[in-house]
């Protein structure tokens, strides 16, 4: 396959709306970058996008291009929702901060001291503070049954860790009384209107670059886990991080978080236009625009989002990258004007730099190193 890049004729017709300063386009993209975006889309294999352009705190653009399914039978538009991937992690790491504020929790606090989980000393000493910074020492995920144990000092140095946001989404379960959907619901979802966000939504197919669905989970492993649920008599709508992990020791090879659902490092389903309500939301919460450790060059990490720091000021960004799914996020929080993008395949992640690299008027450094 021959893939198309943006020429410089294309990417000044794509940036021909940025503004000094901020950078950002007025109103949204030109039009002959539109149609590139569509070439682009059908000469990657990506059936469908969808992405939203906040600009000081407004949308003032959405679009969806192609289509909800590789057939092409359901075009993708303004409703259109979307597995979110690891997007969920900052929405997360919203309530969780707003939990805080109500007096929930301490984020200094070790975790074990919530909710006993090691044996181990230096992994006992992991704070709610170091999960949202992705300095647990924690691995990603876990794929085979084992003790679940920090590999380096805790806040030492960065190390990106979903099982740190499932340890955490246990404790917050612990300590609210909630179930993690309500959980989310109460302090995120309700209070901004958001209709469409979920972290026990849909299912939704993603595409690998032939067109074939692709999962983390194959559709048998889903179908066995809703036949377990139904057998358990577990109301899904209302289900406990524990009772996931009871349905994924009956259906899964070992009660791992990565087989589990809702899951706050994974499990959002969103729109685009919700997500950047999301945006306006974070550009407000002061707490999430320091950086705490540094990731990867300009790249630092803060309180559950990744921020590039530039010349003309910093961004709050965070991609998600899983099976038929690729997304990405980067928001000024200064004057609240970012980009968000989502794809339903394996490739699109080509066409979120496109669109993102557009928009922000330059390429970001988390470009060169995030897959």
């Amino acid at each position: 396959m021959k893939t198309r890049v943006l020429t410089r004729r294309s990417f000044a017709l794509a940036a021909a709306g940025l503004l000094s300063g901020a950078e950002r386009w007025k109103g949204g993209p030109p039009a002959p970058f539109l149609k590139e975006i569509e070439t682009l889309r059908a000469e990657h294999n990506v059936p469908g996008i969808s992405a939203a352009w906040l600009e000081n705190g407004r949308v003032t653009w959405m679009a969806g291009f192609g289509s909800t399914d590789a057939e092409g039978k359901s075009r993708v538009d303004e409703k259109t929702i979307f597995a979110a991937a690891s997007l969920s992690k900052p929405v997360f790491a919203l309530a969780v901060l707003r939990f805080r504020d109500q007096g929930g929790l301490d984020l200094d606090k070790p975790l074990q001291d919530y909710l006993p989980f090691s044996e181990d000393e230096r992994t006992r000493r992991i704070t709610a503070r170091h999960v949202l910074s992705h300095t647990t020492g924690l691995p990603n995920w876990r794929f085979k049954p084992g003790v679940l144990r920090a590999n380096f000092e805790p806040g030492s140095r960065f190390g990106y860790s979903g099982e740190g946001y499932f340890l955490l989404q246990r404790v917050v379960e612990t300590l609210s009384g909630e179930p993690t959907e309500m959980f989310l619901r109460r302090r995120v979802f309700s209070p901004l209107q958001l209709r469409d966000s979920s972290f026990i939504g849909p299912s939704v197919p993603g595409y690998d670059s032939k067109g074939p669905p692709s999962r983390i989970l194959p559709p048998a492993y889903l179908e066995r886990v809703q036949a377990v649920i139904e057998e358990m008599k577990i109301d899904y709508t209302t289900i406990t991080t524990e009772q996931s992990l009871a349905v994924a020791a009956k259906v899964a090879p070992a009660a791992l978080p990565v087989y589990v659902s809702p899951n706050s490092a994974g499990s959002l389903t969103t729109t685009a236009t919700d997500f950047a309500v999301i945006m306006k939301t974070l550009a407000q919460t002061k707490a999430m625009h320091e950086p705490l450790i540094q990731a990867n060059g300009a790249d630092w990490w803060g309180l559950g989002a990744g921020i590039e720091r530039t010349d003309s000021g910093s961004y709050l960004w965070h991609w998600g990258n899983s099976p038929g799914t690729k997304c990405y996020f980067a928001l000024q929080p200064e004057s609240a004007t970012g980009i968000v993008v989502f794809t339903n395949g394996d490739n699109g992640a080509a066409l979120y730099r496109h669109i993102a690299t557009a928009a922000l008027g330059r390429s970001p450094n988390a470009f060169g190193w995030i897959r």
